[in-house]
């Protein structure tokens, strides 16, 4: 009796072990995929704000405005300006 109590004490404890590294597993991979959309979207922001300040830059804005209204470093700006010339 002890032996077979022992077998369904053992049994169930596989199985918890089982569901809870399947719990973790499909956890991981939630927050892989949430972590991977935020990434794309800043890199996306970050080609938005890129084109707007080359637009900017053809109509002559200031460097520093430019800089200002996308967020860009004003380096960036100037390296951008330059590759334009």
């Amino acid at each position: 009796m002890a032996l077979k109590a022992y077998m369904k004490i053992a049994a169930e404890e596989r199985a918890w072990a089982y569901h809870l590294s399947t719990d973790r597993a499909e956890a991981d991979y939630r927050n892989g995929l949430i972590l991977a959309e935020e990434k794309g979207e800043k890199k996306g922001d970050r080609a938005r704000a890129l084109s707007v300040a080359r637009n900017m830059l053809a109509d002559g804005l200031p460097h520093e405005k430019i800089a200002q209204y996308t967020d860009l470093p004003l380096a960036e700006v100037e390296k951008l300006a330059a590759g334009q010339k």
